[in-house]
């Protein structure tokens, strides 16, 4: 997820999990076979932007600690 999470493209084996996790993105090509890596390795397709780093501004480290203490009924002092 780090990866994607930095705006970065994936190119993975397509498994269940990729397949449920990552939806329909245009930004991860999973390949099933030698063939179809290869395929995509030779290929530049033009829809393979960066993801846009804006939507992933509240993913960061200090945020998910703020959310697991909130869960607990706990806070950060000073925030």
């Amino acid at each position: 997820f780090e990866l994607l999470g930095t705006g970065g493209n994936q190119v993975a084996p397509w498994t269940e999990d990729h397949a449920r996790f990552l939806g329909p993105d245009l930004r991860s090509m999973l390949y099933r076979t030698p063939e179809e890596l290869d395929a995509i390795l030779r290929s530049d397709p033009p829809e393979m932007r960066s993801r846009l780093s804006i939507a992933l501004e509240d993913h960061t480290y200090s945020a998910r600690v703020s959310q697991i203490l909130s869960n607990l009924g706990m806070s950060l002092r000073g925030a």
